[in-house]
């Protein structure tokens, strides 16, 4: 079952997270996330958080994963630039029932 992964989706629950840990934190170090002028920096950060994701499932799951279309031999493009579109992440797994298909996707974009 081929999943492509929302970056709009994990970039909110990130900010999300970011907002609750600011309250807590007196307004410290977490706002950075919250404002769009830092999209290219977690840009960088949910690609690294999907390799690292994909990386820690079972071998026997993954049938295969890109994150822009980057192969192994591929120089990965600028990525600080703020104006860089959101990455396509694409995962795909060895599931035999996609009965909770949405459920797996939210889930592996909270992961």
């Amino acid at each position: 079952m081929l999943f492509v992964l929302s970056p709009s989706v994990i970039f909110d629950t990130i900010r999300a997270h970011a907002a609750l840990q600011t309250l807590g934190r007196s307004g410290q170090p977490f706002n950075i996330f919250l404002s769009p002028d830092h999209a290219g920096l977690t840009n960088i950060l949910i690609k690294n958080s999907f390799a690292r994701l994909v990386g820690s499932l079972p071998t026997s799951l993954v049938v295969s994963s890109s994150i822009d279309g980057e192969t192994p031999q591929s120089a990965p493009a600028e990525e600080v630039n703020a104006s860089c579109p959101e990455p396509r992440l694409t995962l795909e797994l060895a599931l035999q029932s996609a009965g909770n298909a949405v459920a797996t996707r939210r889930s592996l974009e909270r992961a």
